[in-house]
């Protein structure tokens, strides 16, 4: 247990965060805002898309979506 948080402390403070919010994100009870999410990706190799919840996947896949069926680049055929 000490070994994990020594871990998370050192995260924590490659981020500039206090460890007990690094707890939170690995209990599921907080997620990283943007700037974070990309600083966890490029730290820790965590693809920022894998902070976002269900509403904000299914925003996601209505903007891909739409842009996809009225950008003339995106046509194939």
């Amino acid at each position: 247990m000490a070994d994990k948080a020594r871990k998370q402390t050192a995260l924590a403070a490659e981020l500039d965060v206090e460890q007990p919010l690094v707890s939170q994100w690995l209990k599921g009870t907080a997620r990283p805002g943007s700037k974070l999410r990309e600083a966890l990706e490029y730290v820790c190799g965590i693809p920022r898309g894998d902070w976002l919840d269900a509403d904000e996947r299914a925003s996601v896949q209505r903007i891909r979506n739409a842009v996809a069926t009225t950008d003339p680049r995106l046509h194939t055929g």
